[in-house]
């Protein structure tokens, strides 16, 4: 992320926060579309935010992380803008063009096009000689490309403009042939017209009589497009009207990005940001230092980060109720207090959460295999206090709420269960292991070889049983320093109220 990305997200950060939401605020959609009203003071866009929602991560209740959704904000900028620049850039290349047609010199010209001829004579055309035209207009002339194909009957669909100054010019096109081994060139007739014989603006398609150079009648005609044009500026007419238009569907086009852009940032620009703090009976106080600093909280004259008292989601009534408290103005800094920078606030509050959610993954992997073992065993002991201790337990994995004294819980119950499983394996694994085949080897074999797999899979779940102990002590350990919080979540969010105070996010 740029510099000016990194600002642009710090201020949309604050004017949240100025209105009492951080950043780290799950909000359903309607939630979040009653906060940019209230920002913006007016109904914010309803078809703009459903394509900002449409491209908004949410979790598996559809709601939407207020970070997240500045993270979009910042993009359709980025997108808007984009388009704003290309259609700047298209208006400006397609005026100068516009402009080149429009000045162009508008003197007479003489459009002529060579379609084909037919009928050629056939005495002077062969493989090796090939027949081209040359069309000459008073001191100058134009060729054609050789025709390859049917070279009795030769297309060559070619396109010839010039300038008419007096309206007396002589034009006349004369039908040649090169020889491929000599490279000389032989007349086979020419075609001539008059300018006076052409209507101004009309296109004269029709086949002309091709003469030998004595103005006798030769064998074949050749077919032309003639067009007059006594104002040139007509003939590039269409072309402007396509330019023009294209000019004003993209100024449209333009003006309606930038309509987008302004009703994109209408909640954020109010004014001065005016930063809130929450009234809260038996809350910590709430100060803010300045418009792009995280909230702070003070116990006396001892700081603490906000972020532990915050709780991710927000019910639709505690936004209202958010939204309804009036802004007040900044407290007055105590000037003993060294305030860390905002990053040095961020860092600190994810440390330890990081080790939580790295630490819970690690237990939901030791609960499935507990889960996975001890049904196994179900089929030669009764084990359903084992099976009903760990799918309790891997509720702490899929709830996003728990306390911990439910750690110290599970802990003691899978430590009672451990003591079973030693008693059991002391009463039975000596015997099932050392017994020996009798009457019927074979289904005697079988059930051996289960008792023995029994054993292992047992020995197995002590061990599992230990780890998973000690993982829970782990995570209980590593949420301890956690400004003794009492309730935790799992996942990307781990914000819950602390236990001795009410947490003024909370209901």
């Amino acid at each position: 992320m740029s510099n000016k990305q990194q600002q642009a997200k710090d201020y949309l950060t604050a004017c949240f926060q100025c209105k009492g939401f951080e950043p780290f605020f799950i909000v359903t959609k309607t939630s979040l579309l009653r906060i940019l009203d209230n920002m913006a003071q007016q109904q914010f866009d309803r078809e703009l935010a459903d394509e900002l929602f449409q491209h908004c991560p949410t979790n598996f209740k559809g709601l939407v992380k207020i970070e997240d959704f500045i993270e979009i904000v910042i993009q359709a900028d980025i997108v808007l803008n984009e388009k704003i620049n290309k259609a700047n850039q298209f208006i400006v290349n397609q005026t100068e063009e516009l402009a080149k047609l429009t000045n162009k010199n508008r003197s007479q010209i003489l459009q002529i096009r060579v379609i084909g001829a037919k009928n050629l004579h056939q005495g002077l055309i062969n493989a090796t000689n090939k027949p081209y035209v040359v069309v000459h207009f008073n001191q100058e002339k134009k060729s054609s490309r050789l025709a390859h194909n049917d070279i009795l009957n030769p297309i060559w669909d070619e396109t010839f403009v010039f300038p008419i100054k007096t309206g007396n010019e002589q034009t006349y096109i004369s039908i040649l042939t090169l020889d491929s081994t000599n490279n000389k060139s032989n007349l086979i007739g020419e075609v001539h017209f008059g300018l006076r014989e052409l209507e101004d603006q009309m296109k004269h398609n029709q086949w002309f009589n091709i003469y030998d150079r004595h103005g006798s009648m030769g064998s074949g005609s050749l077919q032309l497009e003639l067009q007059l044009l006594l104002d040139e500026s007509m003939f590039y007419e269409q072309a402007q009207q396509v330019m023009q238009q294209q000019i004003l569907n993209q100024q449209e086009e333009k003006n309606q990005y930038e309509s987008d852009l302004k009703i994109l940032y209408s909640p954020f620009q109010n004014g001065i940001l005016q930063p809130k703090r929450l009234i809260v009976p038996d809350a910590p106080q709430l100060m803010f230092v300045h418009e792009f600093s995280k909230p702070i909280i003070y116990q006396g004259d001892k700081k603490v980060d906000l972020t532990v008292y915050k709780t991710p989601q927000l019910s639709d009534s505690r936004v209202l109720q958010i939204l309804n408290q009036a802004p007040e103005s900044v407290t007055t800094v105590h000037p003993e207090i060294d305030y860390p920078a905002r990053h040095d606030l961020k860092q600190k509050a994810n440390y330890g959460y990081d080790h939580v959610t790295k630490d819970m993954k690690l237990t939901a992997i030791f609960i499935l295999l507990y889960v996975l073992s001890s049904i196994y065993l179900c089929w030669v002991k009764t084990d359903f206090v084992n099976i009903t201790i760990a799918l309790c337990t891997s509720l702490i994995v899929f709830l996003n709420y728990f306390e911990k004294n439910h750690l110290n819980i599970f802990a003691i119950l899978i430590i009672l269960t451990l003591l079973y499983d030693v008693s059991w394996l002391a009463a039975y694994s000596g015997v099932w292991w050392n017994q020996n085949k009798s009457e019927n080897p074979q289904s005697e074999s079988e059930l051996i070889t289960s008792q023995r797999i029994t054993i292992l899979v047992s020995y197995f779940v002590i061990f599992l049983k230990i780890a998973l102990s000690c993982q829970l002590w782990n995570l209980k350990k590593n949420i301890e320093p956690l400004n003794n919080h009492k309730q935790f979540g799992i996942g990307t969010h781990l914000y819950q109220a602390n236990g001795g105070h009410i947490n003024p996010f909370i209901q």
